[in-house]
């Protein structure tokens, strides 16, 4: 393990030491969902990164005044 890795290792567990076991488990869940990222979701997130790059978006601001809000 190089020491990047040993540092990074090191700062998740302190992390996960503080959290309340409620927090942890939510933790585990997260993680342990093995459909989180599919090829599918991987290629939903490339389709919006490039939506934004190429500024087809709106901001909240202009969503607000689109609905009024």
């Amino acid at each position: 393990m190089t020491t990047r890795q040993s540092t990074t290792v090191q700062a998740i567990m302190d992390i996960v030491e503080t959290m309340s076991q409620e927090d942890a488990e939510d933790l585990l869940s997260y993680l342990e969902d093995r459909d989180l990222y599919t090829p599918e979701v991987m290629e939903r997130i490339r389709r919006s990164r490039k939506q934004i790059a190429d500024g087809d978006f709106v901001t909240l601001e202009e969503l607000k005044a689109e609905l009024n809000l």
